[in-house]
């Protein structure tokens, strides 16, 4: 729903000729919160990733995996 707005009011502002004053000009900010939007949600992936990784390490039994190494 965002990148749909996002792209008609980006088309709609360079169809009025890109004015930097105008109401065209004023509905843009969608393209901003959609932008912004991407950028929250690849962190927010990056940041699970990290987050599921650490947990994953501190359920290992590091010492079983010693005994094993130690074979």
């Amino acid at each position: 729903m965002l990148k749909a707005a996002s792209v008609g009011a980006n088309k709609l502002w360079k169809a009025a000729g890109k004015p930097r004053h105008s109401s065209v000009y004023n509905a843009r900010p969608s393209r901003k919160r959609y932008c912004a939007r991407l950028r929250d949600k690849q962190a927010m992936e990056t940041q699970s990733y990290t987050n599921d990784l650490h947990d994953a390490l501190l359920l290992k039994k590091c010492c079983h995996f010693l005994e094993v190494l130690a074979v």
